[in-house]
């Protein structure tokens, strides 16, 4: 459980400049759920042809492609986004992969737990970014971003650090920190209770 949780922590770092706001990182959410429906997709055709050892390469082959294909959509969606997040959405692939070798990369296994748990995590990374950095919480739309300020919240508590890099990292420290603490309360109060 320990390698998965260093490997889940480490799928974020590439995404650390996208999550400075929620649409940036909805898009990105909403691209590695693309890649899980076509990642099933590909593991699903590789398993019909019998392709052997080509079987990894294949779906690498089909990841790329679907990430060429979401890039797309966007660019279909948003114009404005997609020129924003372009590189982005190739680094969430990087970041599908990472998630999906948490359980084991394989023709026979399927992608699921660490890919849906990285979502919420990472959209609520994203909205308290935001709120703490700019005291808002902004959506994606077709001409970019539609932001919605928060009255007070952003007028009293913004401090843009946490909108950097470093303060992202900070964020996240304390996050996994606070994690840990409270598994090991979990853990330490069944042990006490058997």
């Amino acid at each position: 459980m320990k390698r998965g949780n260093v490997v889940f922590l480490f799928a974020l770092f590439p995404l650390v400049p996208v999550s400075g706001n929620l649409a940036y990182a909805a898009v990105v959410s909403l691209g590695l759920l693309w890649f899980f429906a076509s990642g099933l997709f590909f593991r699903f055709i590789v398993a019909r042809a019998d392709l052997g050892t080509a079987g990894p390469a294949v779906e690498l082959v089909g990841l790329g492609g679907s990430a060429v294909i979401y890039l797309q959509l966007l660019r279909f969606y948003s114009p404005a986004l997609a020129l924003a997040l372009g590189f982005y959405v190739f680094l969430s692939a990087f970041t599908f992969l990472l998630l999906v070798s948490i359980d084991g990369f394989g023709a026979g296994k399927a992608p699921h737990a660490p890919v849906i748990r990285f979502i919420p995590f990472f959209l609520g990374f994203s909205a308290l970014r935001e709120i703490l950095s700019l005291g808002s919480l902004s959506l994606p739309g077709r001409e970019g971003l539609l932001s919605f300020s928060l009255p007070y919240f952003g007028e009293v508590y913004r401090l843009g650090f946490w909108g950097t890099s470093g303060g992202a990292l900070i964020l996240l420290g304390t996050i996994t920190w606070l994690f840990k603490f409270l598994n090991r309360r979990v853990s330490s109060y069944r042990r006490n209770r058997s």
